[in-house]
């Protein structure tokens, strides 16, 4: 049943404006807006970035917040040229950048949810120390990455991801030993457990929504929490990992750096 599911019915690896109204989307969507709002706690008065924002879904939420100003930036010139227009408003500014190009900008959050796992695992080292070094004084970093226990149980993080967009996959440990490496403290969250009630949610709705053209079941799951997000709690079976980290003091990064 799984493999039938992500072979002819995957989610959508990046979700676009015209999706918010197509109830074929909805399942995923809401899952992917849930880890947004999640962090959008955390921006009320504050300056944020978010990176690899895509066409600006994420950035709406983040702004609804309160933040005081988002810096939106993505490697895609279609998705900021959308982002602009779904999302104008003199607290937004977008550009065109690589996530892997240094980044001058200070912000008091960093917003990367799904994205590092699109990146070459050499290259991580890299992108952790731009985030440090954007974080101003006390600043938190929220980033959020799939599972690899949940999809691919047993494996290691040399395997081949289930995902052909996905470079890699951490599991809870190594995510967590990895963001120890360049933050003072990190809690973590997980999202969506992995079970066989998943598929049987994930199977109704692609029949309701694909013929009946309706999308009650997301709704309902988005009613009684089933995308809820919630602290370290058996995590190797939920889907999703997010973490919420500060960034060091000066002592301990000065200590990151020599090791």
């Amino acid at each position: 049943m799984r493999r039938y599911l992500h072979k002819y019915f995957p989610y959508k690896e990046r979700y676009e404006i015209k999706d918010i109204n197509d109830v074929r989307h909805q399942f995923g969507l809401m899952e992917h807006i849930e880890r947004f709002e999640f962090a959008s706690e955390h921006v009320r008065g504050k300056v944020v970035i978010d990176a690899a924002c895509g066409s600006g879904i994420g950035t709406r939420a983040l702004l609804n917040g309160g933040a005081q100003s988002i810096l939106g930036f993505d490697i895609s010139e279609d998705c900021i040229r959308i982002a602009r227009q779904f999302c104008s408003n003199p607290r937004i500014k977008f550009r065109v950048q690589n996530i892997l190009f240094p980044i001058s900008d200070g912000c008091d959050v960093f917003v990367s949810l799904e994205t590092v796992e699109h990146l070459p695992y050499n290259k991580l080292n890299f992108y952790f120390g731009t985030v440090v070094g954007c974080l101003k004084e006390d600043g938190v970093f929220i980033v959020s990455t799939p599972n690899r226990s949940a999809y691919l149980p047993g494996s290691s993080i040399d395997h081949k991801p289930a995902n052909p967009y996905h470079k890699f996959e951490f599991d809870y440990a190594e995510f967590r030993e990895y963001l120890e490496k360049y933050f003072g403290e990190v809690h973590i969250y997980s999202q969506i457990k992995m079970n066989s009630c998943r598929y049987l949610y994930r199977t109704l709705d692609i029949l309701l929504s694909r013929f009946l053209r309706s999308d009650i079941i997301p709704k309902l799951l988005k009613k009684f929490g089933y995308y809820k997000i919630i602290q370290e709690e058996n995590t190797h079976n939920y889907c999703f990992l997010l973490a919420v980290c500060k960034k060091p003091q000066k002592t301990l990064a000065q200590g990151s750096k020599q090791g």
